[in-house]
Formats: C-alpha cells, structure tokens, sequence
C-alpha cells in the first residue's frame, strides 16, 4: 500500500512540475509577445506622430496658398483649388456638407453669382472679395469650373441615393 502511494505522490509530483514547466513556458511565450506589441505600439505611435505633422505642414500650405490667392485676386476665396484645377472624389470625401456647399458655391461667388439661398448670401456676403453682379454666370464658368461643378453635383446626387437607402 505505501508503494502505491508514493508511486501516486510521484504521478502528482510530476504532473505538478510538468504543469509548472507550461506555466513557465505560456509566461515567457506571453512576455515575448508583449514586447512585441509594445514595439508595434512604439511605431505606431511614432507613425501617427509622423502623419500627423505632414498634416500640419499641408494645411499650412494650404492656408498660405489660400492666403495668397486672396491676396493676388486670382482665385479668391477658401477653395481657390476649385477654380484652378480639375477637383476629383478625394477632394470631396472628407468635407462637411456645408463646406462642400461652400466649396461648390465658391466657384459661382468668383463670377459674381447673386445667391438666392440665405445660407449662401449671408456666407458671401461676409468674403471681402465677393461682389454680386448676376444671377446667370453660365457664360464666365470655365471649362475647369464646369467640370468641377458637374463633379460635386454627381457627387453629392450619389451620396443623397446612399442616405435615402
């Protein structure tokens, strides 16, 4: 009967130091991966420094290019990109409704358009630069103005689908 129990007591004792043995095992495999996570989370985070000051030196780029074209008169306003250049999607995506109004709104204010909306003339009638002259000014829209309008359109008319849906 003792060797019974002793060979039980050994079975317990082995079973307990290999236990003890995975116990060790999954504690090292964990801080192993804790250290890696923490690495991960180091270049993130130097990542996210990082984007965040190409964000920075871009809008102050921008706010100087904006402040530019006010100054020289050429294409005035919050969004002179919108008479300059063909505007695509990405332009759009980010912008607040009202913003994107504005944006859109912009490339008819630089002709002169006499808004309708009080949104819009209480909004223009605030820039410096604006002075309403006509309310037609298909004529004096360029062909980079157009396209950029027909641009926004299409593109607040699929967005106006997916809110409906």
């Amino acid at each position: 009967m003792r060797i019974i129990i002793s060979l039980l007591l050994c079975l317990v004792f082995v079973s307990c130091s290999k236990k003890d043995e995975q116990i060790k095992k999954i504690e090292q495999d964990l801080k192993v991966q804790e250290q890696k996570l923490q690495e991960e989370r180091s270049n993130l985070d130097k990542l996210a420094k990082q984007k965040e000051e190409e964000l920075n030196k871009a809008k102050d780029e921008y706010e100087k290019a904006v402040k530019e074209n006010n100054e020289t008169g050429k294409y005035p306003g919050k969004y002179p990109f919108a008479s300059a250049r063909k505007i695509t999607e990405d332009d759009l995506i980010n912008l607040p409704e009202f913003e994107r109004k504005v944006l859109k709104n912009e490339i008819l204010a630089r002709h002169g358009f006499i808004f309708q909306t009080n949104d819009m003339k209480s909004y223009f009638k605030e820039q410096k630069w604006y002075e309403p002259k006509s309310k037609n000014v298909d004529k004096m829209l360029t062909d980079i103005e157009r396209h950029n309008l027909e641009i926004i359109n299409a593109y607040e008319l699929k967005n106006s689908d997916k809110i409906k849906k």
